[in-house]
């Protein structure tokens, strides 16, 4: 991405991605929404990214770097929606309750869009803690490529990932 710093947004190529308007989004003035989940210390984050990339209409990217104004939720970087000329990425603040400490997961977006997104992003964050969250049964895959593809279905279609030659359900059972 363009300005100080070296950030950088890793796509795929399924996804519709503006490549010259979000060269620049990080630019663009931040809209900061926090969702009301927490994790704490030894959480794993890998079930919310794979609920993010199953619900979220353009999946989710890494944004790994540095720079100013770039506030991620982990050193590396972090991950990322897009929307068009929008991107909103995963922040967090830190936190103590009568449990101990813990850091309560954030959106912030940039682009015309960034306020939705953002918004968009948090509220299904919300979904993922009340359904599945770090306490529900790990999901299992199933796959199929080719003809076999179209026979594939999932109980929840929130959870099946189409790719041009092959399908991946996800089997995710709720914890309510």
């Amino acid at each position: 991405m363009a300005g100080e710093g070296n950030v950088r947004l890793e796509t795929f190529s399924e996804q519709d991605v503006d490549r010259d308007a979000l060269h620049t989004a990080l630019d663009q003035p931040q809209v900061k929404v926090y969702s009301g989940v927490k994790f704490r210390q030894g959480d794993p984050w890998q079930w919310l990214y794979l609920y993010l990339a199953c619900v979220l209409p353009n999946g989710l990217s890494r944004m790994p770097g540095s720079r100013p104004g770039f506030t991620p939720h982990f050193g590396w970087g972090s991950m990322a929606a897009l929307d068009g000329d929008t991107l909103a990425y995963l922040t967090v603040r830190e936190g103590e309750d009568e449990q101990g400490r813990f850091w309560e997961i954030g959106v912030i977006g940039h682009g015309p869009h960034a306020t939705e997104l953002a918004d968009q992003v948090s509220t299904e964050i919300g979904e993922w803690d009340r359904g599945w969250s770090n306490n529900a049964p790990e999901p299992s895959f199933r796959m199929a490529v080719g003809e076999a593809r179209d026979q594939l279905a999932a109980a929840d279609s929130r959870f099946v990932i189409d790719k041009t030659y092959s399908r991946l359900v996800v089997d995710w059972p709720r914890t309510s």
